[in-house]
């Protein structure tokens, strides 16, 4: 038999040090290329996520209709909501430095509830800009609506609004050829839009309602350019209502200082 010795013995070639060291290196750098590549997609994802909000909302704001939480998560997010925060930050910077304009979150009846601000004193602005003769006549109605209960001390009944608007030659109890349903056109659609509250006065008998500034009116609108409106229309100086120039005043500082 063929004697077998130390020398003729030949062992399989063990991978060097070098080569493990190598085919760490490689599997790890392709698990990073992979991450990163899961990353971009995913900032990419988001990064669309937050143009649709943005187009949602100014859709949204066209009507004046506010935006719940619940309808960005089920129209836009759907799968994804855990990247709300991040979606509604990335939305809300777009919408500001693209359009100039400022998302605004407020709690109505604990749910979250959006809106768009594009400017101070909007309703004006939106009146000569309006192409609806329609649309812009609601907003000049809106605009005398709140003068009429900002002169009135921020609240009026909603029997001395009627009187008031008689005055102006809009009868609520009339069907108006423009406004159509005087009476619903306030107590709904310019509630629903935030721009007047409606609610019941407290321990009233029989029953009554006042009218308020809405959420959307005290954002849009400074109280010293309602002011000026009714100043200019009984051709005196806003500051012969010395209260209501005061309160302006303030306001504009506390802005100003705020800025």
């Amino acid at each position: 038999m063929p004697k077998v010795t130390a020398n003729s013995q030949k062992s399989a070639p063990m991978p060097s040090c070098s080569s493990k060291s190598k085919t760490s290196t490689v599997s790890q750098v392709h698990e990073q290329n992979s991450t990163q590549n899961d990353l971009t997609t995913e900032s990419e994802d988001l990064e669309r996520k937050a143009i649709e909000l943005v187009q949602y909302l100014l859709i949204a704001d066209q009507k004046k209709i506010p935006v719940r939480k619940i309808d960005i998560n089920n129209h836009i997010l759907k799968d994804q909501k855990k990247y709300f925060p991040t979606v509604l930050k990335k939305s809300r910077d777009m919408l500001q430095s693209v359009f100039g304009a400022k998302l605004i979150e407020f709690d109505d009846k604990l749910k979250k509830r959006y809106i768009l601000i594009t400017s101070r004193s909007d309703i004006r602005r939106n009146i000569d800009l309006i192409s609806s003769e329609e649309e812009s006549a609601k907003l000049g109605l809106l605009f005398n609506i709140l003068a009429i209960i900002y002169m009135n001390g921020g609240v009026i009944s909603d029997s001395d609004l009627w009187k008031a608007l008689r005055k102006l030659g809009v009868d609520p109890d009339v069907h108006h050829e423009v406004f159509g349903d005087v009476k619903k056109l306030l107590t709904e659609e310019f509630v629903r839009q935030y721009y007047l509250e409606y609610v019941r006065q407290s321990n009233s008998e029989p029953i009554q309602y006042e009218f308020h500034w809405g959420f959307r009116a005290e954002k849009e609108l400074q109280k010293k350019d309602v002011l000026l409106y009714v100043s200019k229309i009984y051709k005196t100086e806003p500051s012969q209502w010395k209260l209501l120039w005061n309160n302006c005043m303030e306001e504009e500082a506390n802005r100003s200082s705020s800025a």
